[in-house]
This record gives C-alpha cells, sequence and structure tokens, in this order.
C-alpha cells in the first residue's frame, strides 16, 4: 500500500469538505445579513445597527466556525 497516495488522498478530501463548509457558510450567512440587515446601516466594525424605540438594534455577522455556548441577546433602552 503506498501510504503517499493515501495521505494525499485524505488531505483532499479534508480540504474538500472544508471547502465545501465555507461556501456554505458563506452563501448562508450572506442570505441571512441580506434579508436582516434591511434599513440598517453598517458601521465602521462592519456590523449593522440602527436606532429604534429608545433601542439599539444590532446584525452582526456569525463568525466562520460557530460556539453555542456564548451566545447572548442585548437590548439598550432608555433606563440603562
Amino acid at each position: 500500500m503506498n501510504y503517499k497516495k493515501v495521505f494525499l488522498k485524505i488531505m483532499i478530501g479534508i480540504v474538500g469538505i472544508f471547502a465545501l463548509y465555507f461556501g456554505i457558510h458563506t452563501y448562508a450567512n450572506g442570505q441571512l445579513v441580506k434579508t436582516y440587515a434591511k434599513g440598517f446601516e453598517q458601521n465602521p466594525l462592519g456590523d449593522y445597527a440602527k436606532n429604534e424605540s429608545d433601542m439599539v438594534l444590532t446584525v452582526y455577522k456569525a463568525p466562520l466556525f460557530q460556539t453555542y455556548t456564548n451566545l447572548s441577546v442585548l437590548a439598550r433602552g432608555s433606563d440603562h
């Protein structure tokens, strides 16, 4: 068995899976931002925000690799 060919096939598989994940993630995130960021202004950091009813609403782009342990919702009203 030629280990170089096996290693090459495994590396091509890993790169292919990463490219597929990256393509799907980029397309899905672009569609979500396009849908939810209507009427929002883009700030210098690349996020979308607007003031509405004494609250700041913000739409963030998703990170490349998702983590589900530190999700939070931030609403700033007039009493904060």
